[in-house]
């Protein structure tokens, strides 16, 4: 865990994500001691735990990152001549099926950010000044959550955020949010901050960091609000957030630069997205097409 912070400089989430994973096959392994009560790591014992994995239903999104953090640890422990060589070599990941984003419309998007004000003060200042940031700049959420006060730029409307692999990036923000942003810092962040409180832009009740799983029952909140049957999570902010601005012209480079993608491969699935969602659009308003339902 020491090397995936210091020198891989992985997420806090993929650092979690693994150190679960590794403890899970720990204590699967603990329970395979040989005879003479010594314990001995072989091919066979990790093979085994995949196939296990497979047999117990997990999916191949699933399966292939906890494969990953193995493969990971064994790398590790042959780089570190802990191991005599890599025990997870021979293991291949599993093919992950590619599913396209969901994204939701404008209108839906406005409505879930509208519902914060009915939330009493200063929760709702708050949850509008996420909400607006986020569907503006397709952060993701912890890079939303990891903003402090210093990395926003009132001025030349910009901020700056951390990625993956705690790569910086700065990213363009709109007058509507900046507005937002301004009002929530000036008239009721100092509601909810304490004595003790960080440089954290975004704050729970208790005056520290809103958590990932506090922002998703948000969210989770307002979709229930407006009363929508579609599931909307964090996730679909960015995913409307991209399909809008392809859907509105802008450059693909533009948005990939904005999602802080490495490749542009992977932003060009958005085009798909986006292609899809028009078309969805045109069905449910052409008079010719809604006269055949």
């Amino acid at each position: 865990m020491d090397y995936l912070i210091g020198v891989r400089r992985a997420s806090p989430h993929t650092v979690k994500a693994y150190k679960t994973d590794l403890l899970q096959f720990a204590a699967w392994a603990g329970r395979k001691d040989s005879p003479d009560g010594a314990f001995v790591m072989t091919t066979t014992v990790v093979s085994s735990y995949v196939l296990q994995l497979k047999q117990q239903g997990y999916s191949s999104a699933t399966q292939a990152r906890k494969i990953a953090s193995i493969k990971a640890l064994f790398k590790f422990c042959r780089s570190m001549e802990y191991a005599p060589f890599d025990f997870s070599d021979h293991l291949a990941r599993p093919r992950v099926t590619s599913t396209l984003p969901k994204a939701v419309s404008v209108q839906l998007v406005q409505r879930i950010i509208e519902a914060t004000a009915e939330t009493r003060e200063p929760y709702g200042s708050r949850d509008r000044a996420m909400l607006e940031t986020l569907y503006a700049t397709g952060l993701r959420v912890s890079e939303l959550l990891g903003i402090n006060i210093r990395d926003i730029d009132f001025e030349d409307r910009i901020l700056r955020c951390y990625g993956k692999g705690n790569r910086e990036r700065i990213v363009p923000i709109h007058d509507e949010a900046i507005f937002h942003l301004r009002e929530y810092l000036t008239s009721t962040r100092t509601r909810l901050q304490k004595s003790n409180s960080s440089d954290a832009l975004f704050l729970n009740r208790f005056g520290k960091r809103l958590s990932r799983q506090g922002f998703w029952l948000t969210i989770k909140r307002y979709s229930s609000a407006i009363g929508t049957t579609k599931t909307i999570t964090p996730h679909t902010f960015r995913h409307s957030f991209a399909t809008h601005m392809i859907e509105g012209g802008a450059p693909i480079s533009y948005v990939q630069a904005m999602l802080g993608h490495r490749s542009v491969s992977t932003t060009e699935v958005y085009n798909h997205v986006a292609n899809q969602y028009i078309r969805e659009e045109f069905e449910a308003a052409q008079p010719r097409m809604a006269s055949r339902v």
